[in-house]
């Protein structure tokens, strides 16, 4: 990838000005700390990374917190230079995986940069627009940030073609993988192109898929990345910068009791009264067939919605006790309250109502909260002194008792532990990583019951749209605020807050549930930045 040529190619007839003009209404302030971050000084590995990405693809593998974003900005720099030198209208393109990552590595471009950038997600509903629309985006932007199905979108319909961009960057660019959109890309456009774009791609851990258990396995996944990428893996061979301004976190592995009391009874207790319902949905079914046409589809996913929220109240059970699966259990009733279900009506967005089965969704919801409303009682039929419960977990030998009757599991009490082992509460900015977004939800509500943890400011934060347990991009970024700010100082969350997005350093990163993936190992550990930082793994005896 040579830059002197980076700007050849065909020309277009959609002209952008290469000179930006500040925002409008922009002030003293806002400029003052805009030259400041324009001002930045790169480290020497940073700088060798970003000569090596001038000459030729590359894929820089650096750690998590190493400052890869910073050498993204410095090539956006170089090759839109190299565009304004040539009068050249090609864009620079900036991939990320996440609305939340699209959204944060727009704002640190436009901070370090003084060209004009805009972000692009499903939500702006970038997905209804026409070529119109995209060619007044066009002729006003110069870097666009976006997720890749955007992306994908836009080459698929012609709206834009790859000839138009000088660079593409790729940000945590071992997803490009299987049938991944990054993937796509490059096979449907990139590797038939006649005038490709430069590519950079990051990440801190080339690696993605399990079942690595080979020097083999390892090269052979590494060849793929860069084939698929049409580039070269770079990693710094002198560490010892990096791990000046890197601190390595200091591997502590916490052992947790098996659990002693069983819960098989009860489970078996609560999957025959999911089947007694599942029977009285089938019922409701059948009467209303004739009736309505879509009856079949919000009978199937009624039943499959039952299915589930049982199957997350009782891994919550197994993993963590009685307690946290009776904080699964009002979660769903708390969910069926916001939906209306309990006067019969329905939520007018969920997909199952239909236009066709508004009663039948109604009915077959109602028995969904009946269902809920039982299990909640059987649960509590098991906890005993249930006025006392709060009362009991306010001290150390209250919490071993809780332990010992399975309200809550050795695991939770483990980390709770680790918790009351900080010195300095106060100043402890914790993350807590679990497999399932109701695990986040369910322990975050426990943690703020016991009054030996009141010290702690504590939350939650769960990725994807889709799930019914997942955040609104909203509170998510609310949540990632609070936790910047020091307003929340410890958090539960999924694998969300491993990639990019921007967190402070960590004094300590715990593995409630242990990384699957050496991705997930090397990035969950990667933000345990401060100096003397622990990262905690809990591992059963």
């Amino acid at each position: 990838m040579d830059a002197s040529t980076a700007g050849d190619g065909d020309t277009n007839t959609l002209k952008r000005p290469c000179k930006t003009s500040p925002p409008e209404g922009e002030t003293d302030k806002y400029k003052r700390q805009k030259r400041e971050c324009q001002d930045f000084s790169p480290r020497r590995y940073q700088l060798d990374v970003y000569e090596v990405a001038t000459r030729h693809n590359t894929i820089a593998m650096l750690d998590t917190g190493a400052g890869k974003t910073m050498i993204a900005v410095m090539l956006i720099k170089h090759f839109g230079k190299i565009n304004k030198a040539n009068n050249d209208r090609k864009l620079i393109i900036f991939l990320a995986p996440t609305v939340q990552l699209v959204t944060q590595q727009c704002e640190v471009i436009k901070s370090y940069t003084d060209f004009e950038v805009e972000h692009y997600h499903g939500a702006k509903g970038v997905d209804q627009w026409k070529a119109h629309s995209w060619q007044q985006q066009l002729l006003k932007y110069q870097v666009m940030v976006m997720t890749p199905q955007v992306l994908l979108d836009a080459l698929r319909q012609a709206f834009l073609i790859l000839d138009m961009v000088s660079l593409m960057i790729f940000d945590e660019c071992h997803h490009a993988t299987g049938n991944h959109p990054y993937t796509r890309i490059m096979k449907e456009f990139y590797h038939g192109s006649e005038h490709k774009p430069n590519v950079f791609g990051m990440t801190a851990s080339p690696i993605i898929r399990k079942g690595v258990s080979s020097d083999l396995d390892c090269k052979n996944q590494l060849s793929e990345l860069e084939n698929i990428l049409d580039s070269k893996i770079h990693s710094v061979v002198d560490r010892e910068e990096i791990e000046l301004c890197v601190p390595s976190a200091k591997e502590v592995n916490r052992y947790y009791e098996p659990r002693t009391v069983s819960f098989d009874d009860l489970s078996e207790e609560l999957e025959i009264l999911c089947s007694k319902y599942d029977g009285l949905i089938i019922q409701l079914h059948n009467r209303s067939t004739n009736q309505y046409k879509d009856a079949d589809e919000i009978t199937k996913e009624s039943r499959k919605r039952l299915s589930n929220s049982l199957a997350k109240i009782c891994y919550c059970l197994e993993d963590a006790g009685l307690l946290c699966a009776s904080e699964a259990t009002k979660i769903c009733i708390e969910r069926g309250q916001r939906k209306g279900w309990l006067k019969g009506g329905s939520d007018t967005t969920d997909q199952q109502s239909g236009q066709n089965g508004p009663i039948l969704f109604a009915e077959i919801s109602m028995l969904h909260m009946e269902f809920f409303q039982e299990v909640l009682d059987i649960i509590g039929k098991r906890v005993q002194q249930q006025q006392g419960i709060d009362a009991l977990l306010n001290s150390e030998r209250g919490c071993v008792e809780a332990k010992n009757m399975g309200y809550i599991s050795p695991k939770l009490y483990e980390l709770m532990q680790v918790f009351l082992s900080f010195s300095d509460p106060d100043n402890v900015r914790c993350l807590v990583f679990v497999d399932r977004k109701i695990s986040a939800r369910v322990i975050e509500r426990t943690m703020k019951k016991i009054g030996q943890l009141s010290c702690f400011r504590v939350s939650f934060l769960t990725g994807g749209s889709s799930s019914v347990d997942a955040l609104t991009p909203k509170m998510q970024k609310d949540t990632l605020d609070s936790f910047r700010s020091g307003k929340v100082n410890l958090l539960f969350t999924t694998d969300v807050a491993e990639e990019g997005i921007h967190i402070p350093d960590c004094s300590c990163v715990i593995r409630f549930d242990l990384p699957r993936t050496t991705r997930s190992y090397v990035q969950s550990r990667g933000r345990a930045r401060q100096r003397d930082s622990q990262y905690i793994l809990m591992i059963e005896q």
